[in-house]
């Protein structure tokens, strides 16, 4: 079991596949290239996600998606304590092109009951431009820029989807078995998208005290350096967290369960994966843990999560 220790302290993001649905404003670091294995595709199942992760899916095309489960709750008093309460600064999202063309993150509201889009629409455009400055302050720690290809409308307004789904696909607990399926029913399956997906849990927007919010984010084990080839560049991904991340009660956070959970599902953090038969398939990223963060507790991905 992981551990429910987590630092927000600084905004820096660790991933080796920030791609896809980022605009990239200078070159990046680049990975260990992976072993001529012929594709994914062909690792064993029961081998293809590293550490302490586990398969949530296998897409029609392409590899496994891989999830270390659901983060431990973080509560307002949890991130008061760790100097997490700093939000970051932001102007807004960025706009690109015509908001549709490429890889793109895309919003999405899927609830049980309730359809409550309208009243969370503005708290969720306000999260995803705290996201957004989040990144960016990551990438001018060392003098670079970075901003989220949001899924937009050719006016440069977000583009967000209500999904109805049933009660059952509600819980964290069910992400892999029944909200990821009824998404994919929905027809969310693009392999440019990465679907960032609050859910309804149908608690008053007016809750307070010390109630948690959690998250959990798909990834792919592939540390490969070209993002042709990247499938966390090249395939899709999902990116659940409560709907009470969005509450007042939240506003300190400032999007970072978001900007946790969406780092997971672009990419981070690569553990080592060793396939039976001995070949290399990924060495992993600096300090990473067994289940998909790192161990310097300077970087928003880090935190004590379990053994190994």
């Amino acid at each position: 079991m992981r551990a429910a220790r987590r630092r927000w302290g600084t905004a820096a993001l660790v991933a080796v596949a920030l791609l896809a649905a980022l605009v990239a404003g200078g070159a990046g670091a680049g990975a260990a290239p992976r072993p001529d294995a012929g594709g994914q595709t062909d690792v064993p199942l029961s081998g293809a996600c590293p550490g302490g992760l586990s398969i949530v899916a296998v897409p029609e095309s392409g590899p496994p998606m891989c999830t270390h489960g659901p983060d431990p709750g973080v509560t307002p008093t949890d991130l008061a304590a760790q100097g997490g309460g700093r939000t970051e600064a932001s102007a807004g999202i960025q706009c690109y092109g015509n908001g549709t063309s490429g890889p793109r993150v895309q919003l999405l509201y899927a609830y049980s009951g309730t359809n409550r889009l309208a009243s969370l629409r503005d708290r969720m455009a306000r999260r995803a431009a705290e996201v957004d400055a989040i990144f960016d302050a990551s990438a001018r720690q060392t003098g670079g820029e970075r901003h989220v290809r949001w899924l937009t409308d050719a006016n440069c307004d977000l583009d967000i989807r209500a999904v109805r789904v049933t009660s059952t696909a509600v819980p964290v607990t069910a992400f892999s078995s029944l909200l990821i399926p009824q998404l994919k029913s929905a027809g969310y399956t693009s392999s440019s998208r990465k679907y960032l997906v609050w859910v309804d849990t149908g608690t008053s927007i007016t809750v307070g005290g010390n109630v948690a919010c959690s998250g959990i984010g798909t990834l792919y084990a592939d540390e490969e350096p070209d993002p042709e080839r990247n499938y966390n560049n090249t395939q899709g991904g999902y990116t659940r967290v409560d709907d009470k991340c969005l509450f007042p009660v939240f506003d300190p956070v400032g999007g970072k369960v978001e900007a946790h959970e969406l780092t997971h599902t672009l990419g981070a953090v690569q553990g080592r994966l060793v396939l039976a038969n001995g070949t290399v398939w990924t060495n992993g990223s600096p300090h990473h843990t067994a289940y998909g963060h790192c161990t310097d507790d300077y970087d928003i991905m880090c935190y004590v999560d379990g053994p190994g």
